[in-house]
């Protein structure tokens, strides 16, 4: 079928069975599938030429046991391959499209429809041209934060950084199982916060898995992770979280342009503060098994050269690039009781692991100017 701008005429290329799925079934208009691994993929049929232009890629999902989130593969016929997000659309649940420009031909398509094993229903995948060339259309991300606020009398000082955010559509906020009344103050504070005690396990990254799949469920697009760091057993641990974030978030003009650069690139995955992006040899002795033994879970392979993460566990990211870590199908049990360990937890190994993540997104790391040429090595040594 042809694709005609301006009209509701839709192509529909019909998916078929690609790595390690299989069709099973159908209900109704939707195909039934099963995907035997997390890698698991459709390859769509009959896509139609396609000219330069801004594109819609549509096609709807429901995950009967599979889990997260679906993507495409453009084969584009330079050889060149764009991985691209699929969005729950607000109108439709079931719904899920990406809005692509194109600058040349496609070669074909391939959707990745979920990132575990399981079933799940899918229909063909259909597209609609938009516009010939020209930008594509853009929509304002919705923004979160995620904070941990272990330490409660440091919340002044969290709430007054979160007020540099110019639109804050969620705060997503985990305080001890003991907590009081500061519960209150912080729902006081921002009326668009949810709060939950949790118990003393995980430090900050627990919650923080939990939150991302909250703000999933929420279609959040922009995260910002923060927590009360002190690092107790540092003798300028106060100095490294004041220090990060500062540069995550230094005044809202500053804190305006971070969410226009997400805006602009697409493929930016993952932003640290400038000085604590750091190599995974940076303390690595006593956490790479563990690493390793993840990065099997995640079905990604350790590169040689090693790679890059935010130490301090502090960051800005597209929610799209966190996903991929619902592979390791973590629950509470699987983190310790806190006995403050400074290295080699899994809390450590994770933290590892969120610079991992972008990639197995089809994203990108990156790291934020350091004007004042402050780095990790200033604090932890």
């Amino acid at each position: 079928m042809p694709v005609e701008a301006g009209s509701r005429v839709w192509a529909i290329c019909p998916l078929s069975p690609g790595a390690d799925a299989q069709r099973t079934g159908a209900m109704l208009d939707t195909h039934l599938w099963h995907a035997r691994s997390a890698s698991a993929q459709l390859v769509a049929g009959d896509v139609p030429p396609l000219e330069a232009g801004v594109y819609r890629f549509e096609l709807d999902l429901l995950a009967v046991s599979a889990r997260g989130k679906p993507r495409l593969t453009l084969e584009h016929a330079d050889g060149s391959e764009e991985i691209v997000g699929l969005r729950r659309d607000d109108a439709a649940p079931l719904r899920h499209a990406a809005l692509v420009k194109l600058r040349g031909a496609l070669r074909g398509v391939r959707v990745q429809p979920c990132e575990s094993a399981g079933d799940f229903l899918c229909t063909d995948l259909r597209i609609r041209r938009l516009s010939s060339g020209g930008a594509a259309p853009t929509r304002e991300l919705r923004v979160a934060a995620i904070v941990h606020l272990f330490y409660e009398d440091l919340w002044p000082e969290m709430a007054e950084h979160l007020r540099r955010i110019p639109r804050l559509d969620r705060l997503y906020v985990s305080v001890a199982s003991t907590a009081g009344a500061i519960v209150d103050t912080v729902r006081a504070e921002f009326p668009r916060s949810l709060v939950r005690r949790v118990p003393n396990r995980g430090r900050d990254v627990l919650p923080f898995m939990q939150w991302i799949e909250v703000a999933d469920l929420e279609n959040i697009d922009l995260v910002c992770k923060l927590h009360t760091k002190r690092s107790p057993h540092l003798p300028t641990g106060e100095g490294w979280r004041r220090n990060m974030m500062s540069k995550l978030l230094p005044d809202a003009a500053q804190v305006q342009g971070v969410i226009r650069r997400f805006t602009a690139e697409p493929r930016l995955g993952l932003l640290g503060p400038g000085g604590y992006v750091v190599p995974s040899s940076f303390f690595w002795a006593r956490n790479a098994a563990l690493v390793a033994e993840l990065a099997a879970k995640l079905d990604c392979t350790l590169p040689e050269t090693g790679f890059r993460y935010v130490a301090g566990s502090m960051f800005w990211a597209r929610l799209e690039a966190l996903l991929p870590l619902r592979r390791l199908a973590l629950c509470d049990d699987d983190f310790g009781a806190e006995a403050g360990i400074d290295d080699g937890t899994l809390a450590h190994g994770l933290e590892r692991c969120f610079g991992l993540a972008p990639g197995l997104a089809g994203l990108e790391l990156a790291e934020m100017p350091n004007a004042d040429g402050v780095t990790v090595r200033d604090f932890a040594v």
